[in-house]
């Protein structure tokens, strides 16, 4: 009997041993291992949802915008005392060119007098223009006044084959009193009464310069009065052939 109590006894003390070893183990860190019941990232396992396309705006942010809608530029003004403002030999006011504008002929001289097609046409770069003696605007007011029924086309082949003069360009734009902005409306209509009296006025204005430049007082006065001669024809006075 004895015997059997010492035996229970010291099994008791070393189940006692061992449970304190192991509680003794559980404490110590790093030798603990748990399985958690939900694995660590199982909430990102399985289909993605995509995020939702936005609307696009039917309003862009900012500013209204609106179409620019196209437009012809104007040719810039020109300052009539500028003699780099036209290429010489061409017109210098609104009308164009005539066909053939390049050299077809013997070269312009100076002071050279004719109809204006056929000086321009043999104008090159020589560094003349071709003045109308009287303007051009004042002729053509001329035949309105005096022969309002023709039509516009054979008004325009009389402007086309006006009195004109060939003359260096520097003198033309810095001294001509109908170049440029200088031929006003008062002028064209004053020089439309009168077409002798503006082609003396619009010579004296460019004589001194000439002379100056070189030329002498005779071949001003021939080339005066070959406008007049010129200017006396019907034609220009009434537009009649």
């Amino acid at each position: 009997m004895r015997g059997l109590m010492g035996t229970l006894a010291q099994q008791r003390e070393a189940a006692l041993r061992w449970f304190e070893q192991a509680i003794e183990a559980e404490s110590q860190p790093g030798t603990r291992t748990e399985t958690p019941t939900t694995p660590p990232g199982s909430e990102a396992i399985g289909s993605t949802t995509l995020p939702i396309n936005p609307a696009l705006p039917t309003i862009y942010p900012g500013d209204t915008t609106e179409p620019v809608p196209t437009q012809t530029d104007p040719l810039p003004g020109l300052d009539p005392t500028d003699v780099n403002a036209n290429i010489p030999g061409l017109p210098s006011d609104d009308e164009l060119p005539s066909p053939g504008v390049m050299e077809a002929g013997p070269p312009v001289k100076p002071l050279e007098v004719g109809p204006y097609n056929e000086l321009a046409n043999r104008s090159g770069l020589d560094q003349m223009d071709i003045d109308h003696i009287p303007s051009r605007q004042a002729l053509r007011l001329h035949i309105l006044k005096n022969a309002p029924t023709m039509n516009m086309s054979r008004m325009n082949d009389i402007l086309r084959r006006a009195p004109s003069v060939a003359i260096p360009a520097e003198v033309h734009r810095k001294f001509s009193e109908t170049y440029g902005g200088r031929n006003t409306k008062i002028k064209q209509v004053k020089d439309a009464e009168n077409l002798q009296i503006a082609i003396d006025s619009n010579v004296d204005a460019i004589k001194s310069a000439l002379i100056t430049r070189g030329f002498d007082e005779l071949s001003i006065e021939v080339f005066r009065e070959k406008l007049h001669n010129l200017i006396n024809n019907k034609e220009y006075r009434n537009g009649s052939q």
